[in-house]
């Protein structure tokens, strides 16, 4: 079947499936012919051979059940890196990039300083702050195994080399490590939010998402025992939900940690919380 069938039959399929069928389905072809787009556009009577219509039948049959597109096509963006994602880890979303821009931006932006990175994931954040500060030693853990090898891979892609990757429950296997910074985009959505069935994060994992206590139990932990492994005056960051800012800045108060700060993101609300120890 030529190009410009297949993509006129999946604009339709994916109409109610997408909020963007026609993209999708110009993303799904491309990456199956192993072209960019424009190739599309230049050969539309090409006709795919079995093998790939075999293949474009079963990426749009799950696009159609609403499966992230950045899975299917196994890869996200992310401060200006192309980063592998699978169900195994959350696909990395632009509000992040502004918690790292807060991140890089903090008194310590130029020093040549201890981090770690609690909940890697993909190694999105711990990958950035690695490109733009070559000179910060940085310790990325996650409890995942499967996420940690996406990360380490995403690691080596882009040829970084001062992450240490380590498999830890938070702070589990971290003994007496002490840092300077502690950056962490926990779980905390509450396990009754009606969030969690929308398309955007409903195939995600949900061990990455979701919190007990309203969405406020790992937050907590990370906050109560960060205390131990901050060096003096070192300064813990936390990505959180957009209703949490002011429960967060009172668990910080709570726990002697100083000069909290909620910043909002681009939607203007709270989405990143920081303080000193």
């Amino acid at each position: 079947m030529q190009i410009k069938n297949l993509l006129y039959s999946a604009v339709h399929q994916l109409s109610t499936a997408s909020k963007t069928p026609r993209l999708d389905a110009e993303l799904l072809l491309a990456y199956v012919l192993n072209k960019d787009r424009a190739y599309l556009f230049s050969s539309p009577e090409y006709c795919v051979n079995p093998e790939q219509y075999e293949i474009w039948k079963n990426l749009l049959a799950q696009r159609q059940q609403k499966i992230p597109m950045a899975y299917l096509l196994g890869q996200k963006e992310f401060w200006g890196m192309m980063l592998e994602v699978n169900p195994h880890v959350l696909i990395p979303r632009p509000e992040t990039e502004q918690f790292l821009e807060i991140v890089l931006n903090n008194k310590y932006n130029t020093a040549a300083v201890s981090v770690l990175d609690l909940g890697t994931g993909s190694g999105a954040l711990a990958l950035a702050m690695a490109k733009e500060r070559k000179n910060w030693c940085i310790t990325a853990v996650d409890r995942s195994i499967d996420a940690l090898n996406v990360a380490k891979r995403n690691a080596a892609k882009h040829g970084l080399n001062n992450i240490v990757f380590l498999c830890s429950d938070w702070f589990s296997e971290l003994s007496s490590l002490t840092f300077d910074i502690i950056v962490s985009n926990p779980p905390y959505i509450a396990p009754d939010d009606m969030h969690l069935w929308t398309e955007e994060i409903y195939h995600e994992p949900r061990e990455a998402l979701v919190s007990l206590d309203h969405g406020l139990a790992d937050i907590k932990n990370i906050i109560v025992n960060s205390r131990d492994h901050l060096n003096p005056d070192g300064y813990l960051f936390i990505e959180h939900g957009w209703q949490q800012g002011e429960k967060v800045r009172k668990l910080f108060d709570a726990h002697a940690y100083f000069d909290s700060q909620t910043f909002r993101d681009l939607s203007d609300i709270d989405r990143v919380t920081m303080a000193r120890f």
